[in-house]
């Protein structure tokens, strides 16, 4: 299952959760809870559906036949991220070990903010569910109250960021690196009792410049849920759902 927004332009959210999952190997469902109005220069119109809405359209497909992992991406505003916590409770509740993978969208990569910080404490609320949260550098500094530019140039803040992360409940954080600088790129897998695990790879480019495709959160989240989905290991799945991410941006897809 991949819950969030649809990009009419196709660069980013369900379109592209799609394209990771069933690169994954498995058949993904989506359910939309926003339409927005965007295309790739900026998002004119958020279009947020009511959370009562597409909770219970999963709750009916899940009712049919039990997801094998679940992926959140846009979730705008309070009443979705409640939403989402009601349902994660659900599904938790009848299938213990769900993986849950949450990509916590906080802006588009034009800058339009898709939560405001009245929204954070809903969004830390559920946080407090044992999902695996995959932010990057900025969305780390909202989530943890710490500048940008410190988490950007040092590695110790990001992990003890990560940490404070973990203690509300999560079963992992993965500090993502592609805002850091350097031609290596490293993102970090933080576990709840574990010793933190730096996943390595090259920092790659879009042919014919440094500008990134966008979408690669969406990408990268739900190609980690699928492998979940498919009894990976956290860390197998994030180096693959990594190095996935890198090929589609070495192509520019």
């Amino acid at each position: 299952m991949a819950v969030g927004g649809v990009d009419p332009s196709g660069g980013a959210g369900l379109h592209v959760d799609r394209i990771a999952i069933e690169a994954a190997g498995l058949r993904c469902e989506t359910f939309v809870t926003a339409q927005t109005d965007q295309d790739d220069r900026e998002v004119r119109q958020l279009g947020a559906r009511p959370g009562s809405d597409w909770s219970a359209e999963c709750e009916l497909r899940a009712s049919i036949q039990m997801p094998v992992g679940l992926k959140f991406g846009l979730l705008p505003g309070r009443d979705a991220l409640e939403s989402a916590q009601g349902r994660v409770a659900w599904l938790l509740e009848i299938h213990v070990g769900l993986p849950v993978v949450l990509d916590p969208v906080l802006a588009s990569s034009s800058g339009f903010e898709f939560m405001g910080p009245a929204d954070l404490p809903a969004l830390l609320d559920l946080c407090r569910r044992p999902l695996v949260l995959t932010p990057n550098l900025p969305e780390l500094a909202v989530l943890s109250g710490r500048p940008e530019a410190l988490l950007l140039e040092d590695r110790d803040s990001r992990l003890e960021a990560a940490a404070e992360l973990l203690e509300l409940g999560l079963r992992a954080v993965i500090v993502k690196d592609g805002h850091g600088g350097g031609e290596g790129l490293c993102d970090w897998l933080c576990e709840a009792g574990m010793e933190p695990q730096g996943l390595r790879r090259p920092r790659v480019w879009t042919p014919g410049g440094r500008d990134s495709i966008r979408g690669t959160g969406c990408r990268f989240a739900s190609h980690l849920a699928a492998g979940l989905g498919r009894g990976d290991t956290l860390a197998r799945a994030a180096i693959r759902a990594g190095d996935w991410v890198s090929e589609e941006i070495s192509k520019g897809k």
